[in-house]
């Protein structure tokens, strides 16, 4: 049964239009601009005006850290927005984001990763392997969780293959291409979770 709270995202998001912009080729060419601009970037005023938020450069793409009221408890999210690699966040990801830092006080940082048509995969995935080192490069190991939805779930994949081998962090990833991979067999259980 859904929820009275998705359906009324639901609602919400047919009188938005979201879907639309996916509708055709030339729609989306047409509105693109708008969806790749960089206010989008940035965190929303709700989440600036009670949270420390540090913003760190990788390449000339921005990478915003959202930081926990009290004493950091060593626990940092690596966060790869989704957008079929042709849109930036939208607000709903920093209002989960903000949720996180304050319920686990941990550190959050979302990569803004350079965007397609005017990039291509190689240049998303070496800047975003890039700013994965750079980014959590005083975290310890053991504190480290990649986190990917939709198109940054395929990113974060390609980046957890990677680091396989003494990589003792954790990966969240939420994303399409994964579910159709995994189609028809069962989650496995990860040991010691």
């Amino acid at each position: 049964m859904v929820s009275v709270r998705a359906r009324a995202f639901i609602a919400a998001a047919r009188l938005q239009r979201k879907k639309s912009f996916y509708a055709t080729a030339a729609g989306m060419r047409r509105r693109l601009s708008a969806h790749q601009s960089a206010a989008r970037c940035e965190p929303p005023r709700s989440v600036r005006r009670h949270r420390r938020i540090t913003r760190h450069e990788v390449q000339g793409h921005s990478c915003y850290t959202l930081h926990p009221d009290g004493r950091w408890d060593g626990l940092h999210i690596f966060h790869l927005h989704g957008g079929g690699f042709v849109e930036q966040p939208e607000k709903h990801h920093w209002r989960f984001a903000d949720n996180l830092v304050g319920a686990l006080g941990c550190r959050y940082s979302m990569f803004m990763y350079p965007l397609a048509p005017e990039h291509d995969h190689r240049e998303i995935t070496a800047v975003t392997r890039r700013a994965y080192r750079e980014m959590m490069a005083d975290t310890p190991q053991s504190g480290r969780v990649l986190f990917g939805d939709s198109a940054g779930g395929s990113l974060s994949l390609g980046i957890a293959q990677e680091l396989r081998g003494p990589w003792r962090g954790a990966a969240c990833l939420h994303s399409a291409v994964l579910a159709l991979a995994e189609h028809g067999r069962r989650p496995r259980a990860v040991a010691g979770h």
